[in-house]
Order: C-alpha cells, then structure tokens, then sequence
C-alpha cells in the first residue's frame, strides 16, 4: 500500500471512530491524495538530483546519511542508534521545497538572495534524503536549508553580506555549557574556488562550517553538528549546492489584503519525514511555517501549526473559531486560534501594531493548499497567482 494512501486511510478512520465508515468516501479520498502525490513529485523533480546520478549507473554515496547509497531509504527494522529516531517501515520522506519554476537562481541574480522572502536562490541535490526533519528559510537577510540526519544536523546557506552568515553559525541548537575549542581553520576548495573551513570541538561533539563566495557579492555555508569526523563531509557536500535553480517558501494560508501594504520581512518551513500526530490525532508532516510581515515599528509572525491542545479555555471567537489572547515574555500580544481548520495559527506582535489589527488578520486568514504538499501553496508575497500542478505559476 502506497504512503499517501495509508496517511488517507489513517485520517479518515480516525474521524469516524465510533461510527460507521463510508468506504466510497474513502475510496474518493485516496484518489484525491493520490493525485496530490503525483503533482508534488512533478513539480519537485528538480531539487532532487539523486534520481538522475541514479539513472546514469553510478552509485554515490550520501554523505548525510552515514555512507548510505544516496537515493536509497535506510532500512526499516535496522539496528537503533541510541539518541537517533528509528526509521519509519516506508523510510523518512521529508517533503522538499518547491521548485521556483522560471525563477532565475543566485548565479543569474546575486543581488535578490535574502532579499525575497518567498525565494530561495539555489539547491542542494539530494540533500534531504533520509531526512527526520528539513526546514527551509528565508529570514533577516539570509537564505537556507537545514536537514536532521541520523540525530545529525547540517545546514546550507546564502547571503550577501558575510555577517549574517555568522549569525546563523552563533543561533545554532549547540550545547551552550560545554567547553567549545576556539576554532580551528584550514583552507579548501569548492569547485576550484578558495574555502575556509572551521571546526570546533567539545568533549562530546564537533561542529564546523564551510565558507566560500561561489558567485560575485554571494557568500555560502555549510554547517553542521553532531558526531565526531563530520568535518570531513563539509567539501562534498558543498560541491552538490547549486546556484542555477530557485525554489519557493510559502505557506498554506493567504493573508488578508489588509497586510499587503506592509512589508514580507521571512519565510520558515519545517516539515517531518514521517507522518505525526496532532492534539485530534490526524496524521502530518507539518511541523510548522512562519510568514513574517512588518512596517518601519514593527511586525507580525503569522504561525502555522499541527493542531495541539494547550489547556487555555478561548475567551473569544474570531471567524466563529475559538480563540485566546495572551502576552510573550517579551511582552508582545499573541493572539491563538487553537483549531483553525484542522491548523493551529498564532499571530504574534511586535509593537507598532494593536491588538484589533493583529485580530482582523487572524478574521481574515484563509487556508488555500494542502498542508501536507507544499508544492500546492500559493505563491507569497502574494502575487494573485499560484501554482499549476506541474509547478508553473499559472
């Protein structure tokens, strides 16, 4: 049985528990799910280059995955990694970020990296293979990829400006209280232009990142942690970025014309490779995604979620939606709709917007996609268009 049709089967069966099952609208919700399946490998078939070193007759290995074939899923039922997720039985399947189709890549346009939220100006081939969690981002300047291999995390990003490229290296999820070395620095190549490469190392881990200019005004980096040696991965897996193809962030909603006049600031996706359930138990993928809007004094994160229960009884309703207000540490408003649809949405707001604004974003947010095929979101900012099941923007 395909993996679309199970996660199908799954949902429908447990929104009928204790009723009868209607095994013709099972039936139709397969086929749509299905179809949906078909779109999103079309429409993805370009970031994934794997499948063409595997149609030439070679066999590569994957340095993201402990040397695994690249193209070819870690077997179920392998011996478990303490600390390391075990393989679901059809292998992880991390959905990737939808090609950008006639989107000209950082090679063509060095001046637009991190400058459109909902563009990222290169790929990686194979890169999410294998992989537990992926996120990509375009955020404060930057553009990247983040994958969770084997409980090891690496990361590939762009920018113009080498300092953000420090601050993604500062953010990471490192262990803060261990005696870090100070970095240690050799010289490399990637595709015969100069690299730097830095390693730190704590009594129980190593971390590095890989930094070189493949493009005029456009640095790039490779990061990574978690293990031992992984430092010696950082030129191959460099050599596999691709600054020749763009690929598209989004989210599954549409926000209300009323945001359009403020600025699209970032873009964060963070999908799993397996399906989980949420607080109803319907099964996702969906992890979260992030679109941030903001003017001169301030901005609104707009956050959608796997549906979860946190306990907070809804003091209103927005939409004819349950929902709650509630302040951050940092003191900004954040207003939840605990079930949007089957989603959980959080708006949150910086000063500079007040919290009727931030409330008729939430009464004017409309879900548009499939929440587990990114390839069918629409197109943000929003342009009015979206794409055709091929990828093309109609």
């Amino acid at each position: 049985m395909t993996d679309p049709l199970e996660r199908t089967l799954v949902r429908s069966l447990a929104e009928r528990v204790g009723g009868p099952v209607d095994t013709a609208d099972l039936a139709a919700s397969a086929l749509r799910r299905g179809r949906s399946q078909r779109r999103r490998r079309q429409a993805l078939a370009g970031f994934g280059a794997a499948v063409v070193v595997a149609a030439a007759g070679m066999t590569v290995l994957d340095p993201l995955s402990g040397g695994r074939v690249a193209g070819v899923p870690p077997q179920a039922g392998a011996v478990p990694v303490p600390g390391v997720p075990s393989s679901p039985p059809a292998g992880w399947r991390a959905p990737t970020p939808p090609v950008a189709v006639g989107v000209p890549g950082a090679a063509q346009t060095p001046d637009l990296v991190g400058a459109d939220p909902g563009v990222l100006h290169f790929s990686v081939d194979g890169l999410t293979i294998g992989a537990e969690r992926v996120t990509w981002a375009v955020e404060s300047g930057s553009e990247r990829v983040g994958v969770t291999v084997g409980g090891r995390y690496t990361e590939i990003a762009l920018a113009r400006d080498v300092g953000r490229l420090d601050l993604l290296v500062q953010g990471q999820d490192v262990d803060p209280t261990a005696a870090w070395s100070e970095p240690e620095t050799s010289a490399a190549t990637v595709g015969g232009l100069p690299a730097t490469l830095y390693v730190q190392r704590s009594d129980q881990a190593e971390a590095f990142h890989l930094r070189w200019k493949p493009a005029p005004g456009v640095w790039a980096q490779v990061y990574g942690h978690g293990g031992w040696g992984r430092s010696a991965e950082a030129v191959s897996i460099a050599a596999r970025v691709r600054l020749d193809t763009a690929a598209r962030c989004a989210a599954p909603v549409r926000l209300p014309v009323w945001t359009h006049p403020d600025t699209p600031l970032g873009c964060r996706v963070t999908m799993a490779g397996t399906d989980q359930p949420d607080a109803e138990g319907r099964l996702t993928r969906l992890v979260e995604v992030v679109l941030t809007v903001g003017r001169r004094h301030g901005r609104v994160e707009v956050g959608v979620r796997r549906r979860s229960v946190d306990g907070t009884a809804a003091g209103e309703r927005l939409g004819g939606r349950p929902a709650y207000r509630t302040t951050t540490a940092r003191g900004e408003h954040r207003l939840v709709v605990p079930d949007f649809d089957g989603l959980r949405i959080e708006l949150t707001a910086s000063a500079g917007y007040a919290v009727p604004q931030v409330a008729r974003v939430a009464a004017g947010l409309r879900l548009d996609g499939d929440p587990e095929e990114p390839a069918t979101w629409p197109i943000w900012p929003s342009t009015g268009r979206r794409p055709s099941p091929t990828g093309q923007v109609d």
